[in-house]
């Protein structure tokens, strides 16, 4: 079970969706449960990045949302950014 770390981004942008969409910000807990359980499970769709963000993964919230995370070590993760496909990919 990964250690999760949150940046300053993250936690501001996890706060402006759960003003704006209080059932996404409760999905997204659901979703970083699974994550704590198993960083690669099937539902989260986990992925290495390319491009300006090689090194970086992702994980799947819903259709259009994403966590943007980096490994720090074996057992500790940073989630770097939460928010829409174009929000976090650009």
């Amino acid at each position: 079970m990964p250690k999760i770390f949150l940046t300053k981004k993250f936690i501001k942008q996890y706060k402006i969706l759960n003003k704006n969409n209080p059932k996404q910000a409760k999905k997204l807990e659901g979703m970083v449960e699974i994550f704590i359980q198993n960083p690669h499970h099937p539902c989260l769709k986990t992925h290495a990045l390319t491009g300006k963000l090689v090194g970086k993964y992702a994980f799947w919230i819903s259709w259009d949302l994403r966590i943007i995370f980096e490994w720090l070590d074996k057992t500790c993760v940073r989630f770097l950014a939460v928010g829409t496909h174009n929000q976090v990919y650009k």
